[in-house]
């Protein structure tokens, strides 16, 4: 377990240097949403809320219809899993739209519960090489570009819950990928020149106006030395985008979701916070194998100050919750959630 918790930690080092090399497109909270509502009324309010939840429990997991079935379940109830929510726009003619944000802790752990396989919060960014024919200009999208198309991508992005890095385009890359390159899909020739990014995964797109009314998209995706091609379509540029996104997102949900099960009656899923080195990490591994109330401990994720654990308590939640309160290693936080996960801080 120790080993596992290293390669966590190590791995987010590694996505740190590699985020200094090119500027990226973070997904600003996996786990909000904005959509538009009608007014403030709590009829258009609780419409938003279930629109809002499928968009974030739709970037969990992919597409298929095991995981639609699971995620039915919690859209009957979206209220139950809301951190908090703002209104904003409504003013000057400018559309109201409604930001929630979702309790992620929560949302996995029904999930888990539902043996859904999961999409978590540590995801490698895709290093786009994007070839664009818009009837007047044929050109690659590098990451100084400030135009339609890179608004529309970010904007596509965000709502898919995926980290864009653009190529810089520099001497560099110019003498190892052309424009004809990516227009082809040579998707070799494009991975090579992708190595200087150290990217985990790489997307290939070619974007094309067909006219007035109309764009079409294909695109080449590589992850882990496997490779799958797809094409997309939309009304206007901003639609046939989300789709080529959206494509993109649902296959590395197949392929990068952590397996999961129902959980028993004697498994706990357990969060503490404000951990800040491997130290700490370890103090809390074995303070928690330590207690007689434990037979197993499975660490799930780490994500800033963040462990979330999978505990197998025989006494199940009451009797670990007693237990832990008992020692002087972690104190809990948040009574909210009780039923679905204990939330504790480490103390120092």
């Amino acid at each position: 377990m120790i080993r596992t918790g290293l390669k966590v930690f190590f791995t987010g080092l590694a996505l740190l240097g590699l985020l200094t090399l090119s500027p990226v497109w973070a997904a600003a909270g996996i786990y909000e949403a904005v959509v538009p509502v009608a007014d403030r009324s709590a009829a258009a309010r609780d419409q938003a809320l279930q629109q809002a939840l499928g968009e974030v429990l739709g970037r969990m997991t992919s597409s298929g219809a095991e995981n639609q079935e699971a995620a039915a379940a919690l859209l009957s109830n979206p209220g139950r899993y809301v951190q908090q929510y703002r209104y904003e726009g409504g003013a000057g003619g400018s559309p109201l739209q409604f930001r929630v944000t979702f309790d992620g802790t929560a949302l996995e752990a029904a999930m888990r519960r539902q043996g859904v396989a999961l999409w978590g919060r540590e995801r490698p960014p895709l290093l786009l090489w994007l070839a664009y024919d818009d009837g007047r200009n044929r050109d690659l999208l590098g990451s100084d570009d400030r135009d339609e198309i890179h608004s529309a991508l970010q904007d596509a992005a965000q709502r898919r819950g995926l980290t864009l890095m653009l190529p810089l385009l520099d001497l560099e890359d110019q003498s190892q990928v052309s424009y004809s390159d990516v227009w082809g899909g040579f998707l070799e020739r494009v991975v090579s020149a992708s190595r200087r990014y150290q990217a985990q995964v790489v997307l290939v797109g070619r974007v094309q106006r067909l006219g007035s009314a109309a764009w079409t998209g294909r695109w080449s995706l590589r992850v882990s030395g496997r490779d799958d091609s797809w094409q997309s379509g939309g009304a206007d540029l901003a639609a046939m985008l989300d789709d080529g996104l959206g494509q993109a997102a649902n296959r590395l949900a197949t392929q990068l979701s952590t397996p999961t099960y129902a959980l028993g009656a004697t498994q706990v899923p357990l969060a503490v916070e404000g951990v800040a080195n491997l130290a700490d990490y370890a103090r809390i591994d074995s303070y928690l194998r330590g207690l007689t109330s434990v037979q197993d401990v499975q660490l799930l994720a780490a994500q800033a100050d963040r462990l979330e654990y999978l505990i197998d308590a025989p006494g199940g939640a009451q009797a670990l919750a007693q237990a832990i309160q008992a020692g002087r290693i972690l104190e809990r936080a948040d009574m909210s959630y009780a039923s679905t996960q204990l939330l504790y801080n480490l103390r120092h």
